[in-house]
C-alpha cells in the first residue's frame, strides 16, 4: 500500500482489507500515517469483537456530536467483517452520508462477507504491512515474474502450464509472499488488474493464511483466472 494508493478526500469511505492475523487498529494507524492526514482518528472495536447495531449507533451518535466542527476526523471500525446484518445495514446508511468533516474507515480481514452495497460505496484498499512492503520492493523473484506474466495474459497459458505454475508456487511461504507482492503492486498502481482478478487474489491469500492446501488453493485460483479470459 503506497501513499498515493488512496485519496485523502474525507468524503470517501475506505474499506481497508488486511491479511489474517494483522492487528486492525495498527494497520489503520499505519495507513493514516502513509496518507499524511491531519485528521484525528477515533477507533472503535479494537478488540475485534462482533460488531452489533448498538456499536454502529454509538458511532453515528459520535459523528452527530461532531457535525459543525472544523476539526477533521477519521472514524475507524475494526473487525468490520464480524458485523451482523443489522449492523451492516446501519453502516451502509452511515457511509452513504458521512458528515462533511469525517471519514469512515472499515477494517476487515481478507475473505470478508460484507454486503456488496457496502463494498461498492467504499474505496477498497488491500493492505500490506510496512515490513512486507519493504520485502515487496526487492528484486522480483522468478515466481513473481511468472505469476505476473500469467495474470497479464492468462489465455496464453495452456492447462499444463497453469498446473506447472501451481507447482512452482507450492511452498506456502513463497506462495503467500508472491500473492502479497502482486496485491501490493496493484494497490500502488504499479500494475493494473481487474476487480475480478483482485477478488480471486484476495480469496486465495485468505485461504493460504487459513492453512488451506497450498496446491489445491493455487490451482483453484489460477484456473479461475484462466476461465475469466475464456468466458
Amino acid at each position: 500500500m503506497g501513499k498515493k494508493a488512496a485519496s485523502a478526500n474525507l468524503s470517501v469511505s475506505i474499506l481497508l482489507v488486511v491479511p489474517e492475523g494483522v492487528d486492525h487498529q495498527q494497520a489503520a494507524k499505519d495507513f493514516l500515517a502513509e496518507q499524511q492526514q491531519n485528521s484525528q482518528a477515533i477507533y472503535f472495536n479494537g478488540a475485534g469483537e462482533t460488531v452489533k447495531i448498538d456499536l454502529v449507533r454509538e458511532i453515528v451518535s459520535h459523528l452527530g456530536f461532531s457535525r459543525g466542527k472544523d476539526e477533521q476526523q477519521s472514524v475507524v471500525l475494526c473487525g468490520a467483517q464480524t458485523a451482523t446484518l443489522a449492523a451492516q445495514n446501519a453502516l451502509l446508511k452511515l457511509i452513504e452520508e458521512p458528515p462533511s468533516n469525517s471519514q469512515v474507515i472499515l477494517v476487515a480481514r481478507s475473505g470478508h462477507q460484507l454486503l456488496p452495497t457496502i463494498v461498492s460505496r467504499c474505496r477498497e484498499i488491500l493492505w500490506t504491512s510496512p515490513a512486507n512492503q519493504a520485502d515487496e520492493k526487492q528484486q522480483p523473484s522468478a515466481e513473481l515474474e511468472l505469476l505476473q506474466k500469467f495474470l497479464a495474459q492468462p489465455q496464453q497459458f495452456s492447462y499444463q502450464h497453469v498446473i506447472d505454475l501451481a507447482e512452482k508456487l507450492k511452498d506456502r511461504d513463497v506462495a503467500q509472499k508472491t500473492l502479497r507482492s502482486v496485491i501490493y503492486q496493484a494497490a500502488t498502481g504499479q500494475t493494473k488488474l481487474s476487480p475480478a482478478i483482485m477478488k480471486n487474489l484476495s480469496a486465495a491469500l485468505d485461504s493460504l493464511e487459513k492453512n488451506g492446501n497450498v496446491r489445491l488453493v493455487l490451482e483453484h485460483f489460477l484456473f479461475a483466472i484462466h476461465r475469466l479470459t475464456l468466458d
